[in-house]
């Protein structure tokens, strides 16, 4: 079987409804909305956008980090087999495409980078450390 007629046209309507399965929308909404009491609460001050502008730059940069570290180290097979690769039937060319344990190793890189600035920044704000808390690198906003 080719993976045309395995794969649902999702030009035209999301990916969730194109694959019968409700977990990438209810993933979608839980993950924005997990953002929103933060940004909301955030943004009433300067202090607070400063925050939201350097947690966004944080997660593009580690994003950048992430991409080029994947593409350019050797990463193991994870156990993605060639018969896995092959069974995807994904048509586009690519490093990611036809390696995807570096999807595997690049998502592992982010969100673990991520989740240690953000324990590491709410460690410093429990701890009364207010130059990491509220201003990693002791920037303070203009």
């Amino acid at each position: 079987m080719n993976a045309e007629a395995r794969c649902p046209d999702v030009s035209r309507e999301n990916v969730s409804t194109a694959w019968g399965e409700p977990w990438p929308a209810l993933g979608f909404w839980v993950l924005t909305l997990a953002k929103y009491p933060g940004v909301a609460l955030a943004l009433g001050s300067a202090t607070g956008e400063w925050v939201a502008r350097r947690h966004w730059l944080t997660m593009v940069a580690f994003y950048v980090l992430a991409a080029a570290v994947t593409a350019l180290v050797p990463v193991p097979r994870l156990g993605v087999t060639d018969l896995v690769v092959r069974a995807q039937g994904l048509g586009a060319g690519g490093l990611w495409a036809r390696e995807p344990q570096r999807v595997l190793a690049f998502g592992f890189v982010y969100f673990v980078a991520l989740g240690v600035f953000e324990g590491v920044r709410n460690a410093a704000t429990l701890l009364g450390d207010t130059e990491r808390g509220r201003g990693e690198w002791g920037i303070e906003p203009a």
